[in-house]
């Protein structure tokens, strides 16, 4: 609901407290009307108030706490009017939803309106990134999306058994459903008519005729969602904060600076300096420097957090909002004052959260190299020695079973404790710089895997002209496969018996 200013707000909110009292055959000097008169002070909330009592059946008591804790949040009541008693009421409870809730069956599938984290836990699919606490927080608290998940019912014979791997029972293995990927969809709704839809793949779902079975699903859900949720909003002007987005988005992109995270540490030379001319050409266009821009947008911050054109963008939008938000707040890292500690992620999300694969990707790029790469190092680590002791302490993984770099020479017996045991015996790490160097007894190594039910002679390793299979007869051959598996990290040396992998930020 949008008002031209506070005094048309204010009318338009006493006239609906006297239509109610109209329509309920009360007059306008009712002493429980004059109290809520009296206790909101005509100040916007008063209709609204009169309407759950008068209208809704709450008391007084009930209804002036929800007032006072309205009031204090600044929750829009164009919302509200908007809301059922069930979820008015609970604005009175302190306790925590239930994880998740059946809420109807349509077209063949049975909806559930997941309430928290740990609900996406018990439906999701593992394939989702909605597993991770950081995606969980991204698309559902800061951008306040509501959550479905819709599963076919032959999955979901009653409202409480999920029959689909699920992120809270998952082994950690890859997670794909083939052909059963229909049988269940994530599914956030946003009250701006827009919804992001996955499949158990985590496919983005895009709207045609394939999908067309989902039309009814979704209408269901757009109608449950506008009707239930109590969302805050704050009073601000929204064209002036547009204009201003719009400004600062249509700047970078006219400087070409719109490349990815970690295409920026790879790739570019001086990032400071392309944020000097930034700077520059938002003082050429609106006359305000850069502290000037952070101030005006200083009222926006609550809609800058939770806004994609600003998360969602690129590398240097990432550190333009980090920025500006420690400008307003103080949460930074204690190393860059300019980062925020980890609410707002470089790259989009924590990597740390995504096994230790994701680190080794991030140490290959050089992060740690860099400056902002060291920022996002910190915000995942607290500290780059923290980085450095994760890779070495976990270093028999990523030799071992880390699909996303494809280090999985191990795999098939991995799961097998004798074996885990015996090729950590083969693997020590020694302090070196700022960081370590880690030490693979490769014929040790050889031995482990000539005694396992790895079958050496069908190891894949690639060449020049695509891959081939090779036989691997002697510790020269495993050497060639290890060091093989190891490409995503350099300087690696062999003196004869030890392969030495550097894990610093030192370059040599």
């Amino acid at each position: 609901m949008k008002y031209i200013n506070k005094f048309d707000y204010i009318v338009e909110n006493m006239a609906q407290a006297r239509a109610i009292l109209n329509r309920t055959k009360n007059n306008y000097d009712n002493p429980v009307f004059q109290e809520i008169v009296k206790e909101t002070k005509r100040d916007g909330y008063t209709g609204f108030i009169t309407k759950l009592v008068f209208e809704m059946g709450f008391n007084k008591e009930d209804a002036l706490k929800i007032y006072k804790k309205i009031k204090d949040e600044g929750t829009d009541v164009g919302a509200l009017q908007k809301a059922s008693a069930d979820d008015i009421e609970k604005i009175l409870s302190d306790k925590e939803p239930i994880d998740y809730e059946y809420i109807f069956t349509e077209n063949g599938y049975k909806v559930f309106l997941i309430n928290n984290y740990n609900g996406i836990l018990k439906t999701g699919s593992p394939a989702w990134c909605l597993k991770t606490k950081s995606y969980w927080d991204n698309y559902i608290t800061k951008k306040e999306g509501m959550q479905f998940v819709i599963i076919n019912e032959k999955f979901a014979p009653s409202d409480d058994l999920i029959l689909m791997t699920t992120p809270s029972d998952w082994d950690g293995e890859k997670y794909e459903s083939g052909s059963y990927a229909k049988m269940r969809f994530g599914i956030t709704s946003y009250l701006k008519l827009r919804m992001l839809i996955f499949d158990d793949n985590n496919r983005q779902i895009s709207f045609n005729e394939k999908y067309d079975f989902l039309d009814p699903i979704l209408n269901k859900i757009h109608e449950y969602d506008v009707s239930h949720r109590v969302i805050k909003v704050k009073r601000t002007d929204i064209d002036d904060y547009l204009s201003l987005r719009d400004l600062i988005i249509n700047t970078f992109d006219d400087l070409d600076m719109r490349y990815s995270f970690s295409y920026l540490i790879r790739n570019e030379d001086d990032i400071d300096s392309k944020f000097k001319n930034f700077y520059e050409a938002i003082k050429e266009n609106i006359d305000l420097d850069k502290h000037q821009l952070f101030d005006k947008l200083s009222k926006f911050i609550d809609e800058i957090v939770k806004d994609e054109e600003f998360l969602e963008n690129n590398g240097y939008v990432d550190i333009f909002v980090n920025d500006f938000v420690t400008y307003i707040k103080d949460d930074s890292l204690p190393n860059f004052p300019n980062v925020t500690s980890n609410e707002l992620p470089l790259g989009g999300y924590l990597f740390n959260e995504f096994g230790i694969g994701e680190s080794v990707i991030k140490y290959h790029y050089g992060y740690q190299y860099t400056k902002y790469g060291r920022a996002a190092i910190e915000q995942n680590y607290g500290t780059v020695e923290k980085f450095y002791s994760d890779l070495a302490n976990n270093f028999n993984e990523i030799l071992t079973e880390t699909e996303i770099t494809g280090m999985d020479i191990f795999k098939d017996v991995y799961d097998k404790e004798d074996f885990k045991n015996e090729i950590k015996t083969s693997i020590n790490s020694e302090k070196y710089k700022d960081g370590y160097i880690i030490k693979i007894d490769t014929e040790k190594l050889y031995n482990i895997a000539k005694e396992s039910d790895i079958e050496l002679g069908k190891i894949s390793i690639t060449d020049d002209k695509g891959w081939r299979y090779k036989e691997i007869n002697n510790v020269g051959d495993f050497l060639s496969l290890i060091k093989y598996n190891l490409s995503y990290f350099s300087g690696i040396t062999y003196d004869g018996k030890e392969l030495s992998v550097p894990i610093y930020s030192i370059k040599d």
